[in-house]
């Protein structure tokens, strides 16, 4: 949550687009076995102390760095000042289609955008609407995934 709370706005849509590169990449590797298997298990990178990383230790970590992010985000969609909810939307703004993916992690940012939409500052509530309508898509769409890796409706 701290960097989020000391990145300009431009700085912000920057870290956006690291994180949606990184975040689709990761999301690939947990979701889709195959990718997992070509992409990354047994590649020199991708062990620890000469030994391969398996796929139910990266779902583990995978599963730690997206609760990271998503209690991160919703701090700063809570936030009193105003510069640390509009990163924050930014930010989620430039992850939706790749963060959230799982479905708990959703429904708590679908909460707390939802709570913005009604803030009296216009700008806020337009970013927030936009955020959650783009959000409501990538759900609706199947995006969001249940733990076993089946779509959450």
């Amino acid at each position: 949550a701290g960097l989020l709370y000391s990145v300009t706005e431009g700085e912000a849509g920057n870290l956006g687009v690291m994180l949606r590169e990184v975040w689709t990449l990761l999301s690939r590797w947990r979701w889709d076995e195959k990718a997992f298997e070509d992409e990354a298990q047994g590649k020199k990178a991708f062990m620890i102390g000469g030994k391969r990383i398996h796929k139910k230790e990266f779902n583990a970590v995978y599963s730690k760095w997206h609760d990271v992010l998503w209690k991160a985000c919703e701090a700063g969609l809570m936030a009193k000042e105003y510069m640390h909810i509009r990163a924050t939307l930014v930010i989620l703004s430039c992850v939706v289609k790749c963060f959230p993916r799982r479905a708990e992690a959703g429904k708590g940012l679908l909460e707390r955008v939802t709570v913005l939409r009604g803030d009296s500052r216009q700008d806020v509530k337009a970013m927030a609407n936009a955020y959650h309508a783009q959000l409501c898509k990538a759900r609706d769409g199947g995006e969001w995934r249940k733990e076993d890796g089946g779509v959450w409706r």
